[in-house]
C-alpha cells in the first residue's frame, strides 16, 4: 500500500516539475577553491551538545558564533558549573571538573554528573535579535 502511495507521488511531481531552467546558463559558477560567505543575512550559532570531562582533569570547548555584518557576535554563557569559565572574546569554555564525594541522585552509581548549560548569542549591531542553545556537560568520575 505505501509503496503505491510513492508511485503516485513520483508520478505527481514529473508532471508538475519545472517547465524550464530555473537558473540560466551562465548564472552558475563552479570553483573548487575555497570561498568565504558575504552578506550573511542569518544568525547561527555553533555549540557542542555534549562536553565531557572527567574529574580532575582540565578540558576546553569553543562555542562560536555568526551574525548579519556589519556586526559581530556577542556570546555569553549562563548556569555554567561553580569553577567553570567561558572567555566571550574566544568562545572557550574551561574546566577541571572537582572530584565530588556525594552521591548524584541522577547517577547513583557515582560514576558521573551532569550540568546544562544555556549559551545566548546577539550581535553588537542588534541587540534584540538573539539565539539560545544548550550543552550539557557530563563529568565523569576519575578512576579511584
Amino acid at each position: 500500500m505505501q509503496k503505491n502511495h510513492l508511485v503516485i507521488i513520483l508520478a505527481a511531481c514529473s508532471f508538475v516539475a519545472c517547465s524550464s531552467d530555473p537558473l540560466p546558463e551562465g548564472t552558475i559558477v563552479l570553483t573548487d577553491r575555497p570561498f568565504r560567505v558575504v552578506g550573511c543575512e542569518v544568525f547561527a550559532l555553533d555549540v557542542p551538545e555534549v562536553m565531557a570531562f572527567t574529574e580532575g582533569e582540565a578540558r576546553s570547548y569553543t562555542v562560536t558564533g555568526v551574525v548579519p555584518q556589519p556586526g559581530s557576535p556577542v556570546i555569553e554563557a549562563f548556569d555554567l558549573p561553580s569553577g567553570a569559565t567561558f572567555d566571550r572574546n574566544t568562545g572557550v569554555v574551561r574546566w577541571e571538573a572537582p572530584a565530588v564525594q556525594e552521591a548524584n541522585v541522577a547517577d547513583p552509581s557515582g560514576t558521573g554528573r551532569v550540568s546544562v548549560v544555556r549559551f545566548v548569542m546577539t550581535s553588537n549591531s542588534d541587540s534584540i535579535t538573539q539565539i539560545q542553545k544548550r550543552a550539557v556537560m557530563v563529568v565523569k568520575a576519575a578512576a579511584r
